[in-house]
């Protein structure tokens, strides 16, 4: 039988065909499996079967193994591990990696990478104690670069930051109690069901606290024209007239005022002084 040449990078499994002790020492029992790491020339010994001759994993900065253990060990970096226990290995641990026999590579894991202006909401993140935390959301903010834990999942994706403009306004509402810290950082604490308007010019990124979300526009009225607003709170409806730019308040939106068929007519031929928008924005009607 002719030596097996271990390269650098490799290792040679192998199996005991029946009880026996290695060159090293070790008791190996039937069946039992191990690798043998070091470079050069091995002979198996009588007893001992190749398996195969197992490659590396190069690791990098962006590129990571998601592990299992399939029984109670201690790896290669002296740490103790339980069945089922997960854990990534990066290149940080090492540059090249041979799983080893009571592991199992359950994926390989690429690099989270969050540019400035992106956000993304972990969901099952890990805790200080190295588990999922089942349920728990996290937000994190670009920039920023890191590796999702086994367990962990990405909420909807890489979201970009909403930008809002100076004529431009978004209303949130809060699903989960909150200490809010508004633009001039003053804290404001929010309840759930509590809805607030934030007004542009500004980036802005939904805590992960806060649900549903409305983006608004200022509404430009010339002269004579107008839109009915209602109160969502009270129900009360009003007219608001030209000129000017009306932003909708948080407890606000668009009314649609129904006019009977005589009053259609009536607009329709009579010389126009007044217009007013309807809910939709394009749309005017025109009043005696």
């Amino acid at each position: 039988m002719s030596p097996h040449i271990i390269s650098p990078g490799h290792a040679l499994r192998l199996r005991a065909t029946q009880v026996l002790q290695t060159s090293s020492g070790e008791t190996r029992a039937t069946g039992e499996e191990w690798l043998v790491r070091d470079v050069g020339a091995y002979l198996p010994g009588v007893f001992e079967e190749v398996v195969s001759m197992v490659k590396a994993v190069t690791l990098t900065p962006k590129l990571a193994l998601h592990i299992r253990a399939i029984d109670s060990y201690t790896d290669q970096f002296g740490r103790k591990r339980h069945v089922g226990d997960e854990w990534l290995v990066t290149d940080e641990d090492t540059e090249c990696y041979i799983p080893d026999v009571t592991e199992e590579v359950v994926k390989v894991v690429r690099l989270t990478v969050l540019k400035p202006r992106q956000y993304c909401v972990v969901v099952d993140a890990v805790g200080k104690d190295g588990r999922p935390q089942l349920g728990h959301r996290e937000l994190r903010c670009g920039p920023l670069t890191f590796f999702l834990q086994p367990g962990e999942r990405l909420e909807s994706g890489i979201k970009n930051a909403l930008l809002l403009q100076s004529d431009e306004a978004i209303v949130v509402t809060a699903q989960e109690e909150l200490d809010d810290i508004l633009p001039n950082g003053k804290k404001v604490h929010r309840s759930p069901g509590d809805r607030w308007m934030l007004n542009g010019p500004m980036d802005y990124i939904p805590p992960i606290e806060v649900g549903a979300f409305q983006t608004r526009k200022a509404i430009p009225l010339n002269e004579n024209e107008g839109i009915y607003v209602r109160d969502v709170q009270t129900g009360q409806v009003r007219s608001v007239l030209g000129p000017q730019a009306y932003m909708l308040k948080a407890n606000e939106e668009l009314f649609e005022k129904t006019l009977v068929p005589l009053v259609e007519d009536i607009l329709k031929y009579r010389p126009r002084h007044l217009s007013v928008y309807s809910s939709v924005y394009h749309t005017t009607h025109t009043l005696a």
